[in-house]
This record gives structure tokens, sequence and C-alpha cells, in this order.
């Protein structure tokens, strides 16, 4: 019998460290220390994770084991963070792109270089000059 209280016993203590959870906090800011909303922040190589509030804070509960997570947002470069210690303080950097090589067409986007047929194109200082009350006033003559 006492055998088996302590097998019990070391069994639900065994079951305690394996299913241990921390809680993970933040805050993910640009390079200005702004606070940036609606960041993912993801456990690596898994579904777990949460998207940051309006001033850039963050909770989330993962796995004990848990080492990485993964922050993105559209406009910033990815970031893996090690969890070393809490709170996770986390700056992304811009990622810069020229937008006068890319075009926007209705099924994608393609490299200006690429895109062969007719393509109007409209300055926005233009606008600025002409008394008009819709946009397609503006356009009407200048792209089909």
């Amino acid at each position: 019998m006492k055998k088996i209280v302590t097998l019990f016993f070391a069994f639900f203590a065994m079951a305690n460290i394996i299913a241990q959870t921390k809680t993970v906090t933040g805050k993910v800011s640009n390079e200005k220390g702004d606070g940036l909303a609606k960041v993912s922040v993801m456990v690596k190589g898994t579904q777990t994770g949460t998207t940051t509030d309006e001033t850039g804070q963050f909770t989330f509960t993962v796995p004990g084991a848990t080492k990485t997570v993964v922050i993105t947002s559209l406009g910033f470069t990815a970031k893996e963070v090690a969890i070393t210690g809490l709170p996770l303080i986390i700056t992304l950097t811009s990622s810069v792109f020229n937008m006068d090589e890319v075009v926007v067409v209705g099924y994608g986007t393609q490299k200006k270089s690429v895109v062969t047929g007719a393509i109007s194109s409209v300055k926005a200082g233009d606008i600025d000059n002409q008394p008009i009350v819709r946009i397609e006033q503006f356009l009407q003559g200048r792209a089909s």
C-alpha cells in the first residue's frame, strides 16, 4: 500500500511539472517608442498567441517549455524574441520598400517592369489643383 501511495504522489508531481504554464506579458513599439496596435505575437512553431492592444501591450499564457515568440506586423520586419525576462520589451523596425516599383492589379501585384499592356498613372499632386467632389470626377478622362 505504501508503494502505491508513493507512486500516486510521484505521478501527480510529474503531471504538475509537465503541465506548467506561464503568463507572458510585454509591449511592442516602433523605433520612436510608440506602442503598435494589432501586432501578432505567436509562440514559435504553434498557433498559440495573441495580438497587441491599442497601446502595444500583450498578455497570453504559454506552455512552460516555450522559449521563443515570433512578432509580426504589416510594414515591419518580423522578429523572434527569446523569453528570458518578463515583461518583454520589443522594438520593431520598419521595412521600407519603394512603391514606384510595384503595380497593384485586380488579381495580385506585379513588378512595374513585368507588366505589359495599358497602365494609367495619375499623380496625387494633380488632385489639389482641381475643384472636384468625388474621386471618379478627377479620374474621368485621365484613366480608363
